[in-house]
């Protein structure tokens, strides 16, 4: 019995050293792999891009900047848009242009960047592409460098309004009907969905030069600061139904564009020259025909 006992003591023994020590190596694993893990981790994070979008105006200069570090601090920075920027205040490589970015290579303390874009070519609601990277390493002999900060930009037309070019003046006579309504082109960015509101805000003045001339029906009501809003490449003023000129002599109604606003906060601009006039003539009296010849019945 106690050989019997003592056996077991020491198969026990065994089964729990070998237990242990498979419990041992699963959990120097278990720490070896989250090690190789973190490192993976860390290796992608390293290469890994911050990105941020903004949006800014065609044609604009723009500073480009990131906090200060040491002076000994290098930095690479790259310029690309759908068109080629017009000037970057460092020098570099690459046009900046699409598939060809402009490259500042390492250059010690090189915090910020002037970049002036290309003028607007063809102004319109819809926005171009730029892009502008940085990243940084301690210094020369330096083995890693900075997760790349990444900056998309999307580039807007100034808002404009400017009234259709096709028919700016139209003369009618005195009570004609004229009705329909006038076409104003928009330049500039429409609602991007976060209001829900229309980008576009346009603010004109009705007016006529005489009171003797009146406007009859319910539209183009004369008036200051009149508004109307659209968020497409046009929008539409309504014209009165009729004019209605009790003079002799010929009167003009006009339709005069203030300011136009888009999309971002930084208007409204103001709207130069743009006026549609309607010269309304007087319809004149002939009287009551006579004649020479006419008999009088007895």
């Amino acid at each position: 019995m106690k050989t019997d006992n003592k056996t077991k003591k020491q198969t026990n023994k065994l089964f729990n050293y070998t237990l242990n020590q498979k419990v041992m190596k699963t959990k120097k694993y278990s720490l070896v792999k989250k090690a190789i893990l973190a490192s993976a981790m860390m290796c992608m994070i390293a290469g890994t891009a911050f990105a941020q979008t903004v949006e800014e105006r065609k044609g604009g200069t723009s500073t480009y900047s990131v906090a200060a570090g040491a002076p000994t601090d290098e930095y690479r920075w790259t310029i690309e848009a759908d068109v080629a920027p017009v000037s970057v205040s460092v020098a570099g490589t690459g046009s900046g242009g699409p598939g060809d970015p402009y490259i500042i290579d390492w250059t010690t303390d090189l915090t910020s960047i002037d970049v002036e874009w290309a003028a607007d070519g063809s102004p319109d609601i819809a926005s171009t592409a730029g892009n502008v990277t940085v990243q940084k390493r301690l210094n020369a002999a330096a083995v890693c460098a900075s997760p790349v900060q990444n900056m998309d930009i999307s580039f807007w037309s100034l808002p404009s309004a400017e009234i259709d070019a096709a028919v700016t003046t139209l003369d009618v006579c005195s009570g004609d009907a004229i009705d329909g309504s006038i076409t104003i082109n928009l330049t500039g960015a429409p609602d991007a969905g976060q209001s829900g509101n229309d980008g576009f805000e346009v603010i004109y003045d009705v007016a006529v030069d005489d009171p003797l001339l009146t406007v009859s029906g319910t539209d183009g009501a004369v008036g200051d600061d009149q508004v109307v809003t659209s968020d497409g490449a046009t929008v539409t003023i309504d014209l009165p139904d009729a004019l209605v000129n009790t003079d002799n002599v010929m009167h003009t109604y006009t339709i005069t564009l203030n300011t136009v606003e888009d999309d971002f906060d930084d208007g409204p601009y103001p709207v130069a020259g743009q006026v549609y006039t309607i010269n309304v003539y007087p319809t004149p009296t002939t009287g009551v025909i006579q004649s020479t010849g006419s008999l009088t019945r007895r």
